[in-house]
């Protein structure tokens, strides 16, 4: 309940901070931009709460077990997204992320994670806002850590890590290039892996799921 009231609370402050911004902003609307050909670039401070869960079983000669863990952790984090737009209103929005790690008589490999995102910009003309929804899917072989700017963690060699995307949130005009950028987020991370021999056999499965109020700006070229 107390990560639940948190959430409600930023998510309330970023829509009171929203509609207050509408109200000082111009007319000017929406109507000229999210066209076919234009790229935008999206800013944005994520504020939220993420929930992992933890399962594994074992059976063997000796007996069998089971464990389940589950803990969350209240986080921020900033991002940087180009997106373009593919026809009015529908852009595409790739992450690429890479992280290398160095640590002396620790042998590391590169993190890495794809991500492709479609999103739809609802244009209403004389209106100086417009609603967008978001969907995309990807896969890596690591888990993000959002309390690190960017940052993985390894867990695989092979792109085995799926990652579900989606988000829904509205654009507000404080200029005909420049956007107030508000979204309710969901990210989902899914890992499994499984181990045995003639004595055991072993599975663990591994998921991270963020909900989040994000807030930032955009500006499209």
């Amino acid at each position: 309940m107390k990560t639940f009231s948190k959430f409600a609370a930023v998510v309330c402050m970023i829509f009171q901070f929203s509609t207050g911004t509408l109200a000082q902003v111009n007319d000017s609307s929406l109507a000229g931009i999210f066209n076919k050909g234009d790229w935008e670039l999206n800013f944005s401070a994520s504020i939220g709460n993420l929930t992992t869960t933890r399962s594994s079983s074992s059976s063997g000669t000796y007996g069998s077990s089971s464990d389940s863990k589950s803990s969350s952790m209240f986080y921020v984090q900033l991002g940087v997204i180009p997106a373009y737009f593919v026809t009015d209103g529908l852009s595409i929005e790739p992450e690429i992320n890479v992280l290398i790690q160095s640590q002396e008589g620790v042998e590391s490999k590169p993190s890495l994670s794809f991500l492709a995102n479609l999103a739809y910009n609802f244009n209403m003309a004389g209106k100086n806002f417009a609603p967008f929804i978001r969907l995309g899917y990807g896969l890596s072989n690591s888990l993000q850590i959002p309390v690190v700017i960017g940052g993985l963690g390894r867990v695989s060699d092979d792109l085995d890590v799926s990652i579900l995307n989606a988000g829904v949130g509205f654009k507000f005009s404080i200029s005909q290039n420049l956007l107030i950028r508000t979204e309710l987020n969901f990210r989902r991370y899914s890992y499994g892996s499984e181990s045995s021999s003639s004595f055991y056999s072993s599975s663990y499965d591994y998921t991270l799921t963020s909900i989040s109020g994000i807030f930032g700006f955009s500006i499209v070229l």
